[in-house]
C-alpha cells in the first residue's frame, strides 16, 4: 500500500470518529459556551441565542435540551419576558422523561408563597414612645386622669388606669360649652371655661368654674360676663389660677391675669391688644414651683418661644427666642428644670435646662431625639409625658427612603433605609436624575436660612447636596427633572399660580405658564399643578383644575389631553410618553385609578383605589408595564386604632389584578422608582403619630427626684 493511500485512509479514519461523536457531547459543548455567557458574561441576549441553538437543534440529545430550555427560561425571567413561562411549561409538557428538570420548571411555575412584608413603622417603631388610645384632653399631674369634652359639650374625665369615662358636668343646652381644661397641681380640683350663647346685645358670655375631682366643690369664680376668659394653669398653692381675661369684645383689650380662686379677684400680669396679643397655649403655661413666675410659649404658630411672665406683675422677658421654634412643656418632677422641645439641632427633639430665678441656669440637655412636632397633654410628677403629634401634610413632617428593588418585580427586596437630611422631618419630592445618581427633592422649613426650601439635588455617591433657590414669592409644590437633566419644571402657588422653568445648574428661573393673573393659561387654570415634562424636553404636561394639559414650550401650543371634571392627583408619565395615569374620582366617588393615551387623551379606568386620605400617588415602572402605587387594607389596621397602614402595589397598565409588592409603611407617599429599576425613592408620612403618645424612663434620677425645697413652697 503506497504512503499516499495509508495517508487517505488515516483521514478518513480520523473524519469517521469525530462524525461519529455522541450529539450528547456537542450539545453539552454548545450549553457550557451558553452558561459562560450567561454567568460569566452577563450576556444574556448572546446566552438566548445560544440556548435556541441547542433548543431548535432535531438532533439534540433531549437530556441537553431540557437543560437548555430550562436555563432559557431563566433568562427571559431575569429580562421580564413573558417567553418564559412558555418555556418551563414546554418542559413539563413535552419532556417527561427527563424528571429532574421537570421539577425545576414546575417549582418555577409554582406560585411562591407570599413572603412577609418588610415593614417601616417609622414613629411606631423608632420612637421610644408608647402608642396608647386616648382622645386630646388634659392631663391630671398625677398621670390617673385626662381630662375632655364630655357628651353634648360638658366636662368628662377619663381614668387612665380603667379607661372609663365619668360625666362631671352634664351640659343641659346644646348652644352652651365648656372647655380650656387646667389641673390644680394636686390633681384633685378642675378650672375650665364655660361659654353661653350670645345674649340679646349679640356678645358671647362666659365665665370660670372650678370642681372637685369627685364632683363636689363646684363654684364660680368669674361670674358670667360680656367677656372670654380661660384657665391656664393653677399657682402650686393652689389659690390663684393663670386666665386670658378680655374684658370686652369690642374694646379690643386683653390680659393675662391672676384670679383669686376665694373671691375672684384679678391682677394683670399683662395687657395688650387682642388681635396682636401673644396668647399662652394650652397645655404650653405652668406656674413655676416657688410660683413667681409664668413660664408659656404662644400659641400662635408664627410666634414661638419661651416666655417668662412675672407673677407679681413686674414685667415679661423672653428665655428662648422663636429662631429654633422652642415650645414649653412644664416643669419637670425636681421643679429645677423645665422641658421644652426644640428644633434646635435639625430634629424635633425634647430637652431640658435648670432655669433659677426666671433665668436659664444652665446648658440645654436632650432628653429624647427626633420625636416629632408634638401637642401636649401633660407631663406627670411621675415625668411621663403625654402627647399628641401636630396636624401633619404631605408637604411637611416627612422623611425620604431609599429600598433596593427586584428589576423584574418590582418587589422590595430589603428594608428602606432613611436618606440622610439636614432637617429631619422635611424632606418631600423625590425625583431621579435621568442616570439614577442623583437624587433631587425639596427640603426646609420656612424661615429657617440654612434649610429654606428650595430644590436639594444630593449626590448619591458623595453625599454631597447642592441647592437651587431661584428666588421666587410663592410655596414650591411638586416639580419634575427633564430628561435630558438640564431643568425642572415646578409649579408654584401663592399670588397667581404659575409653571416655573428651572435651570439645573444655575438655579435661574423663568415662568412658564401663569406668570401674571392676565397671562394664566387656558380654561381653568386658577389652579396649575404636577407638571411633568415629555420626553422631547420641550414638551409638558400639567394638571389645570379638573384637566390634564400639555404645553409646547417653544410655541406655546396647549390643548387638553383629558377633562375628568373631578380633581386630578399624581399625574404621572409613562417613559416613553405614550401615556399618563392618575388618580380621580368618578361621578359616584369612587376614587380611581386612570389611564389615557397623550394622543387622543381618551382616559380608561384601571383600578378602584381604596385610599380616601391625600396619599394618592403613583410612578411608572422603567419599562412602562406596571404602575407602582400605595394604598391601605383591613390586613393593615394598626390594633386598638382605625389608623391603617399603608401598602406598595403594583399593577398591569393592561389591567388584571394588582400585586402586592412587600412593603408596609406608616404613609407611603410620592413613590418614584429608579430608571434602572432596582430602587424606590418615597417619601413616609407618619400618620400613626396622629395618635397619643407616651414618653416615659426619659428623665435623668435627678430631675425626677422632687426637691424638699420645691414641695414645701407648694
Amino acid at each position: 500500500m503506497s504512503v499516499r493511500l495509508r495517508l487517505v485512509l488515516a483521514v478518513a479514519v480520523v473524519a469517521a470518529v469525530f462524525a461519529a461523536r455522541p450529539a450528547a457531547q456537542q450539545g453539552y459543548d454548545v450549553f457550557q459556551q451558553g452558561l459562560a455567557k450567561e454567568r460569566a458574561a452577563g450576556d444574556l441576549d448572546a446566552a438566548i441565542q445560544i440556548y435556541l441553538r441547542i433548543v431548535n437543534d432535531t438532533g439534540a440529545d433531549r437530556a441537553v435540551v431540557a437543560k437548555a430550555l430550562v436555563q432559557l427560561a431563566g433568562c427571559y425571567e431575569k429580562l421580564g419576558s413573558p417567553e418564559a413561562r412558555k418555556s418551563y411549561q414546554r418542559v413539563i409538557d413535552q419532556f417527561k422523561d427527563q424528571p429532574e428538570m421537570v421539577a425545576v420548571a414546575a417549582a418555577r411555575l409554582a406560585p411562591a408563597p407570599p413572603a412577609p412584608p418588610i415593614t417601616l413603622l417609622k414613629k411606631a417603631a423608632e420612637s421610644p414612645a408608647r402608642l396608647v388610645d386616648l382622645p386630646d384632653g388634659t392631663l391630671s399631674p398625677d398621670g390617673r386622669h385626662l381630662a375632655i369634652a364630655g357628651a353634648a359639650g360638658g366636662l368628662a374625665l377619663r381614668n387612665l388606669g380603667t379607661g372609663q369615662i365619668r360625666q362631671l358636668v352634664v351640659n343641659a343646652d346644646a348652644e352652651e360649652t365648656c372647655g380650656n381644661f387646667a389641673w390644680s397641681r394636686d390633681s384633685t380640683r378642675l378650672a375650665y371655661n364655660w361659654c353661653y350663647k350670645p345674649g340679646l346685645d349679640g356678645k358671647p358670655y362666659s365665665e370660670l368654674r372650678v370642681i372637685g375631682l369627685d364632683g363636689s366643690g363646684a363654684r364660680v369664680i368669674r361670674p358670667k360676663s360680656a367677656s372670654f376668659v380661660a384657665p391656664l394653669a393653677w399657682s402650686p398653692s393652689g389659690r390663684a389660677i393663670v386666665a386670658i381675661l378680655q374684658r370686652s369684645p369690642t374694646a379690643n383689650s386683653s390680659q393675662v391675669a391672676l384670679l383669686s380662686v376665694e373671691d375672684g379677684t384679678v391682677r394683670a400680669l399683662k395687657t395688650g391688644e387682642t388681635k396682636t396679643m401673644s396668647w399662652p397655649g394650652a397645655n404650653m403655661t405652668a406656674v413655676s414651683p416657688d410660683g413667681r413666675f409664668v413660664m408659656y410659649t404662644p400659641a400662635a404658630n408664627d410666634d414661638k418661644g419661651i416666655f417668662v411672665l412675672a407673677t407679681d406683675g413686674s414685667g415679661e422677658q423672653l428665655l428662648f427666642g422663636p429662631t429654633n421654634h422652642d415650645v414649653f412643656l412644664g416643669w419637670t418632677p425636681s421643679g429645677r428644670s423645665i422641658l421644652f422641645w426644640s428644633g434646635r439641632n435639625g430634629t424635633d427633639d425634647l430637652w431640658t435646662v435648670e432655669v433659677v430665678n426666671g433665668q436659664i441656669g444652665g446648658v440645654p440637655m436632650r432628653v429624647s431625639a427626633d420625636l416629632g412636632p408634638v401637642t401636649p397633654l401633660g407631663l406627670t410628677d411621675a415625668g411621663a409625658f403625654y402627647y399628641r403629634a401636630a396636624a401633619q401634610t404631605p408637604s411637611a413632617v416627612t422623611d425620604i427612603y431609599l429600598a433596593p428593588l427586584d428589576p423584574v418585580t418590582s418587589r422590595v427586596l430589603a428594608t428602606p433605609t432613611l436618606l440622610p437630611s439636614r432637617v429631619a422631618g422635611h424632606m418631600t419630592y423625590p425625583e431621579w436624575s435621568r442616570d439614577g445618581r442623583e437624587l433631587a427633592f425639596k427640603l426646609g422649613i420656612a424661615g429657617r436660612a440654612s434649610t429654606g426650601p428650595g430644590i436639594w439635588i444630593r449626590n448619591l455617591a458623595t453625599g454631597e447636596d447642592r441647592r437651587l433657590d431661584p428666588h421666587i414669592d410663592g410655596d414650591l409644590g411638586q416639580f419634575a427633572w427633564s430628561r435630558d437633566g438640564s431643568g425642572f419644571i415646578a409649579a408654584y402657588t401663592g399670588g397667581a399660580p404659575r409653571l416655573v422653568k428651572i435651570d439645573a445648574q444655575t438655579g435661574e428661573a423663568a415662568a412658564v405658564i401663569g406668570a401674571k393673573p392676565e397671562q394664566a393659561s387656558g380654561p381653568g387654570s386658577g389652579a396649575l399643578s404636577q407638571p411633568r415634562w415629555l420626553p422631547d424636553g420641550r414638551t409638558v404636561l400639567f394638571v389645570a383644575d379638573t384637566q390634564v394639559r400639555q404645553r409646547r414650550l417653544d410655541t406655546g401650543d396647549e390643548r387638553t389631553i383629558a377633562d375628568m371634571g373631578q380633581p386630578i392627583y399624581s399625574l404621572a408619565v409613562s417613559p416613553d410618553g405614550a401615556t399618563v395615569a392618575f388618580f380621580s374620582p368618578e361621578a359616584n366617588g369612587k376614587l380611581m385609578i386612570w389611564v389615557a393615551a397623550t394622543a387622543d387623551g381618551r382616559p380608561r379606568a384601571l383600578l378602584e383605589h381604596r385610599e380616601k386620605s391625600r396619599a394618592k400617588q403613583l410612578t411608572w415602572s422603567p419599562d412602562g408595564r406596571y404602575l407602582v402605587f400605595s394604598d391601605r387594607t383591613a390586613d393593615t389596621k394598626v390594633p386598638g386604632t382605625a389608623i391603617l397602614y399603608s401598602e406598595l402595589w403594583r399593577i398591569a397598565v393592561t389591567g388584571g389584578q394588582p400585586e402586592k409588592l412587600g412593603l408596609v409603611a406608616d404613609s407611603i407617599i410620592q413613590p418614584a422608582v429608579a430608571p434602572d429599576g432596582r430602587y424606590l425613592a418615597f417619601s413616609v408620612n407618619a400618620d400613626i403619630t396622629t395618635s397619643v403618645h407616651v414618653l416615659d424612663h426619659f428623665l435623668s434620677p435627678i430631675e425626677l427626684r422632687r426637691a424638699a425645697a420645691s414641695e414645701s413652697r407648694r
